[in-house]
Formats: structure tokens, C-alpha cells, sequence
């Protein structure tokens, strides 16, 4: 028995979510895939996810290169065989 979500069509969303799966989908190269896919079944924890993202990623008052190095650093960090 898999405890995995199904993965979500953008089609069988309703009217209320698909502006959060345009969103995404704009900014996301995982698609709807991912944690997206279980958030996009609880719209208002989402668009409360969705927030603060934009928040971190856009709206941070760190300066955009230290910002752009710091999510670099990470991704490389947990893309690696290493500790």
C-alpha cells in the first residue's frame, strides 16, 4: 500500500486553487510536483506557503547577490553525496 499523494492534474483543480498552480508553475521548474502537490490541496496553506516564499526569495531586505549565494549554497548542500 503506497502512503504517497496521487499526483494532482492542473485540470482537477478547482477554480479557487489554479491561480496558486499558475503561480507556481511561473516559478517552479518541479511543476506542480513536489511539496506543491500536497500543498495545493489545502488552499489556504498554499497561499500562506506561497507568501512567504515570495517573501524570502523576493522581498528580503538581505541584497539580492547575498540571497542568490545563500539558496546556491544550500542547494548545493543538499544535492551532495557529502556531509
Amino acid at each position: 500500500m503506497s502512503e504517497r499523494l496521487s499526483q494532482i492534474a492542473y485540470e482537477s483543480l478547482s477554480a479557487e486553487v489554479r491561480p496558486m498552480a499558475d503561480y507556481i508553475l511561473s516559478i517552479s521548474s518541479a511543476g506542480l510536483g513536489g511539496p506543491y502537490n500536497a500543498l495545493l490541496r489545502s488552499p489556504v496553506l498554499a497561499q500562506r506557503t506561497l507568501d512567504l516564499l515570495d517573501y524570502l526569495r523576493f522581498n528580503t531586505s538581505v541584497p539580492k547577490r547575498l540571497n542568490e549565494f545563500a539558496i546556491d549554497r544550500k542547494s548545493t548542500r543538499l544535492n551532495s553525496s557529502h556531509t
